[in-house]
């Protein structure tokens, strides 16, 4: 078995968009892959939560649990899109803002997360979440069970008073045979208005995956009044993922453009397959033999268009280095906001430390206040400066950061939460087989009209290889069509030949009938779990 290492970080932000946003570029720095979220702060985007998200960043997408539109979601996740595991939520988790059951998979292994935040019932019906829901979920072999459990019990906090529900809740835990990853008496909850710290947030893992998680430990700087949670999922050799740099794009702005050119006219001048391409004849009757199947011109064709791609392929990778994928602070972050959240760090130890101290709780107070003043004020003046830049791609962009847009993973599918599930789903539904019909007879075939169809132009060919409007999205042979048009200026003639034989014979190559399908949701549908509420636009 193969599975790369997963950092998790779980936190009660307190619906505080600050400590949101401090706890966020916390992920960045520190390479976390999942943040797992209790009290969230939300937007609601209408007169209910039905299209409510928290704050967006480029380098998550984030996850909110099945719910009633008309109560607050209170449990949230934010997965790096750098993570190569595959993480949904699962088709059983409960319809309940206040709990979330992923499925996951790390290469061969899969296991499940709970994600909870124990509290009172906002339709004020069903009682606390533990009682209307976690009590009811079957646990696994191989669960972590992690959130805000709002109990105080001697197993995990011997400082305070005993909860009501606490006894219960331990001995299930017990009876699940789920191993307590917190450190005893290490507090997770502080108020400046409270005697003591406490301890309300918990991790918890069976037996099949507790040994698996390492370096488990508390984060002071989150500027929230629960500290943080950080852990580790250790994994073993990483498999190839689809996030693999094998997939990664080209940056063309870093080309060496003159080497790429005398690559491709030394490759495809001592080409043999390619100097066969003079051989072949584009008569009617080489076109009518190419129909019948009884002409080898294709085998011919299919080798020189595959020449001609990884000629340009080898080009590319020679010449030009791949985009390199890396997680980036939003940019009104600077390293002024980081000696502030330290400060805050400190302030608040210290303060936990010295619960009897008042001075201690006031300078805790300020530094968390002026952190807070401070990130909106580093937001709104990057901001400002950027509109005030004026040119038309800055209006552009201003724009497109106005529309409220979510990048969220695509849910389970019936029967399919693996990646491999899920794309044999959509291949089936959105791709149908084709309709079979019999092969035309050809035998005895005379053309009742004559056909007037003009050769291919130079000039017809440099216009279509020549497109203004450049799409930056490759198939899957990775060529943009920037490097096409590269490719056609420092070979001209070796496309004219290979194309003219294609259009003249009326022959399509095998290896160009490939496309990348990009999986996008169609808009306004009642269920996503349903391949029938996407579409895929191709890349060839």
């Amino acid at each position: 078995m193969s599975y790369a290492n997963i950092r998790i970080l779980q936190i009660n932000l307190n619906r505080s968009s600050q400590a949101t946003e401090n706890v966020l570029q916390l992920a960045i720095e520190l390479n976390i892959d999942l943040i797992m979220i209790q009290e969230p702060w939300i937007i609601k985007n209408g007169i209910d939560y039905s299209n409510s998200r928290s704050i967006i960043h480029s380098n998550f997408t984030q996850t909110l649990p099945r719910f009633d539109p008309n109560y607050r979601p209170r449990t949230l996740l934010y997965t790096s899109k750098t993570l190569q595991a595959t993480i949904n939520l699962a088709s059983d988790s409960p319809t309940d803002s206040d709990i979330q059951i992923f499925n996951c998979q790390n290469g061969n292994k899969t296991f499940q997360i709970i994600n909870i935040y124990n509290e009172a019932d906002q339709a004020k019906e069903n009682g606390f979440t533990i009682e209307r829901c976690l009590y009811n979920i079957s646990i696994t072999q191989e669960t972590i069970l992690l959130g805000d459990f709002n109990a105080h019990h001697p197993w995990w906090d011997p400082f305070s008073k005993k909860s009501g529900n606490a006894d219960q809740l331990a001995e299930w835990f017990e009876d699940q045979n789920l191993t307590l990853l917190n450190e005893p008496g290490i507090s997770t909850f502080y108020r400046t208005n409270l005697l003591n710290p406490s301890v309300l947030d918990l991790t918890l893992a069976s037996e099949g995956i507790s040994p698996q998680i390492h370096n488990w430990q508390t984060l002071s700087d989150t500027g929230s009044d629960h500290a943080g949670i950080l852990f580790e999922l250790k994994g073993k050799e990483a498999p190839t993922t689809p996030n693999d740099e094998s997939t990664a794009r080209y940056n063309t702005k870093l080309a060496n453009w003159e080497k790429f050119e005398s690559i491709l006219k030394s490759e495809s001048l001592y080409s043999p397959i390619l100097s066969t391409l003079d051989s072949i004849t584009s008569t009617e009757e080489d076109s009518l033999n190419l129909l019948k199947d009884k002409d080898n011109y294709y085998s011919i064709l299919d080798q020189a268009a595959s020449e001609l791609t990884k000629i340009i392929q080898k080009a590319t990778e020679r010449c030009i280095p791949k985009v390199i994928s890396i997680k980036r602070a939003k940019p009104w972050w600077t390293p002024e906001l980081k000696d502030l959240r330290k400060e805050l760090g400190n302030a608040k130890q210290i303060s936990e430390s010295n619960p009897e101290n008042p001075s201690f709780k006031e300078e805790y107070r300020i530094a968390r206040n002026k952190y807070f003043q401070a990130i909106k004020t580093a937001k709104k003046n990057h901001w400002n400066e950027f509109l005030e830049k004026g040119d038309t791609q800055t209006i552009f962009k201003a724009m497109a950061y106005t529309k409220d847009f979510q990048d969220q993973r695509i849910p389970d599918i019936p029967t399919e939460n693996s990646f491999e599930g899920k794309c044999s789903a959509f291949r089936s539904t959105l791709f149908p087989p084709p309709p079979t019909t019999l092969k035309p007879q050809w035998e005895g075939y005379k053309q009742s009209k004559k056909w007037e169809w003009p050769n291919l132009s130079q000039t017809e060919l440099s216009n279509a290889c020549s497109a203004r409007i450049q799409g930056k999205t490759p198939g899957p042979d990775g060529i943009t069509q920037e490097i096409i048009t590269k490719a056609y200026k420092a070979i001209p003639q070796t496309f004219f030949t290979l194309f003219s034989k294609l259009l003249n014979l009326g022959y399509h190559p095998q290896c160009w009938k490939q496309a990348t399908g990009a999986i996008l949701k169609k808009a306004s549908k009642p269920d996503y779990s349903v391949p029938k509420a996407y579409r895929v636009p191709l890349h060839f």
